[in-house]
Formats: C-alpha cells, sequence, structure tokens
C-alpha cells in the first residue's frame, strides 16, 4: 500500500485552465502525488491577445538537482509543452536520472495542429522530439503530431487501415502504447488506441492491439482538453489501470466539462469548466 507520486514536466498558466493548473488537480482528483516541474509562468495562455511570461528554462536545473539530491523517486513522469531545444535537453537528462526505478514515461508531444506546426518548432525541434518520444512508454499525439512524428504528410480524412499504418510508424519510435487524439469524424471525435502486446511464443511476432474508439462530438473545441485527456491517462498508468478504460473515462469527463461549459456561457478562451465535476473523477 503505497501512494503513487507522478513528476510533471510543463508551464503554469494562472488564467486558461491549460497545462499544469489542469494537470495539477485533475491527478490529485485521481488519488496520485502530482510533483511539478515548472518550464515556465504566464499570467494566461497564449491563446489571449497578450500575456506575462517567465521563462524557467534557467532555473530548471538548479530545481532538478535538488530533487536529485534529496533521492527521490517517480512511478510516472510526463511531459507537456516544451518550448525550446535547451528544455527537451533537459527533460531528456530528467528521464535518463529518474528511470531507474523504471516508471511510466507519458509524453504529450506538443508541436502543433490541424496541418501546421506551432511558431518556435522548427525542424530542430521536431527531431528533437523524435528523440525524447524514443524514451516514452506511451505517447498522446494529436494527428499534426503523429504525421510530423512518423514523416507523414498530414491530411483532413483518414480512412482507419491508414490511421493504423500510421500508429505503426509511431511504434517503430520506441512507444508501446500510442493513443492519437482528437480525430475528427463528421459529428464525431475519435481516438485511436495502439498497444503493443506480449510476443507470440511460436513465432516471436509482436502483437498489436488496435482500437478506433468514436464518441459524439460535444460542444466547441476548447483549451484544455488535451491536458485533462492525458493527465487521466497518466494518473491510471501509474495504478497499472487498463488504458482502454481510461481513455473512456476521460471522454465522458471532457464531455460533461465541456456540456457544463457551455451551461455555464464560459468563454471559449478560458477553456473547460472542469472544477464543478472534479469529484465525480475516481
Amino acid at each position: 500500500m503505497r501512494q503513487k507520486k507522478i513528476a510533471v514536466i510543463q508551464d503554469l498558466a494562472g488564467i486558461g485552465r491549460c497545462s499544469l493548473t489542469v494537470a495539477l488537480p485533475i491527478i490529485s482528483a485521481m488519488k496520485v502525488q502530482c510533483c511539478p516541474v515548472i518550464t515556465s509562468i504566464l499570467s494566461n495562455h497564449t491563446g489571449f491577445s497578450h500575456c506575462y511570461l517567465d521563462d524557467y528554462t534557467d532555473k530548471m536545473p538548479e530545481y532538478i538537482r535538488h530533487w536529485k539530491r534529496l533521492g527521490v523517486e517517480f512511478d510516472g513522469i510526463y511531459s507537456g509543452y516544451l518550448s525550446s531545444k535547451k528544455q527537451l535537453d533537459i527533460v531528456m537528462d530528467f528521464f535518463q536520472y529518474f528511470s531507474k526505478n523504471n516508471p511510466v514515461i507519458i509524453i504529450d508531444p506538443i508541436m502543433g495542429d490541424h496541418g501546421k506546426l506551432y511558431q518556435n518548432f522548427d525542424e530542430e525541434m521536431c527531431e528533437g522530439m523524435k528523440q525524447l518520444v524514443r524514451q516514452a512508454s506511451f505517447i498522446t499525439p494529436n494527428l499534426t503530431e503523429a504525421c510530423k512524428l512518423a514523416n507523414v504528410p498530414y491530411k483532413e480524412k483518414w480512412p482507419r487501415e491508414e490511421l493504423f499504418s500510421l500508429a505503426d510508424r509511431l511504434h517503430e519510435l520506441g512507444p508501446k502504447k500510442i493513443v492519437i487524439t482528437g480525430i475528427k469524424q463528421g459529428r464525431f471525435i475519435s481516438n485511436l488506441l495502439s498497444e503493443t502486446m506480449d510476443k507470440e511464443q511460436e513465432n516471436n511476432a509482436v502483437l498489436v492491439k488496435k482500437k478506433l474508439m468514436r464518441s459524439r462530438h460535444v460542444g466547441v473545441d476548447r483549451p484544455g482538453t488535451g491536458d485533462i485527456f492525458t493527465s487521466i491517462l497518466a494518473a491510471g498508468a501509474v495504478q497499472n489501470h487498463d488504458l482502454e478504460t481510461d481513455i473512456k473515462k476521460a471522454v465522458r469527463f471532457i464531455q460533461k466539462c465541456l456540456e457544463r461549459s457551455e451551461q455555464l456561457n464560459i468563454p471559449v478562451q478560458e477553456g473547460v469548466c472542469f472544477e464543478e465535476l472534479l469529484t465525480t473523477l475516481k
């Protein structure tokens, strides 16, 4: 009987419900200790017209050094948005140092959306993310990020078999579990689960479980839904939950939060009103 512990490497935005302001309460609600490594502090996320930003890149090594001195260990390590090659290198070192007890490593490889990379992502950054992903137990890219990691051209519509093939290419990078998120299919939105299983004893072939999990699209797109989704999966992973079950849990929870956000007329840029439903997350 021991409480599980996750190190979460993300930025902290005061307004907008994203990154650590989502991950910390969600992971805590699932009875897992959340230990933040802050990459930057923002007054609000960058979807607003302006923001204050204090970059913590140069402070991160000293912060982490004290954790090393304390001899702390983690059951999981979860990294989200990283803003520079230097941050990627710091996180790579973090993975290597704190992997002595084989923690689950969860990476949300945030690089872009809707077929376009975010402003600070060039080819060097994308290559650095690929190297980071090689250390992951599982990853949660959206379609744009999955295509970039797999060196596959982005497109809006994907036949089922092509999605499965895309997941196979991501497995070649190393992760045993992959969830490609937010696949829009008309009035529905899908997540593709691809998970490598034990090898068959007779021919030593790797078995891969694949499932396209479809749900109804609720409300409008809001920032922070991806952070909620991956945080639920990360907390479940260190507790040895079934990944498919946790995907269903995350989707249901996000649907309820989106509905509540519409009821309360929460402005879209302020994200998802998850606080009123947090006690329902077990």
